[in-house]
């Protein structure tokens, strides 16, 4: 069996010429594909600044709702608080002036007792 040489030739003009096109090729089709993926980036980002707006929005309208709920609720339960304290006030009078016909009974009572 007879061995391969694995004896390197020197490089020619025509070989280095050869090799600086294809590096030239090598960067044309690196800013080509470098140029794709900012695209695509570019792109992506703009999908998700578009998404990131309607999900805030959508949270925003939700929260809008929400505070409308509560003050609601709010609403009735001042409402119903304020009714109580009427019906409180209205009680206590009443329990007032039948303390003061109590009373009038009572000074009426202890001086009929002393006849």
């Amino acid at each position: 069996m007879a061995k391969k040489s694995t004896q390197k030739l020197p490089a020619t003009r025509e070989n280095i010429k050869k090799l600086e096109e294809e590096i030239r090729i090598v960067k044309v089709n690196l800013k080509e594909m470098n140029k794709e993926v900012n695209s695509k980036i570019t792109s992506s980002r703009t999908r998700v600044l578009i998404e990131m707006d309607d999900f805030r929005n959508e949270i925003n309208d939700k929260m809008t709702l929400l505070r409308d709920d509560v003050t609601a609720m709010k609403d009735e339960i001042v409402t119903e608080l304020k009714a109580m304290r009427e019906e409180d006030a209205a009680h206590q009078g009443s329990h007032d002036r039948q303390q003061a016909t109590l009373d009038d009974h009572e000074q009426r009572i202890t001086s009929l007792e002393q006849i």
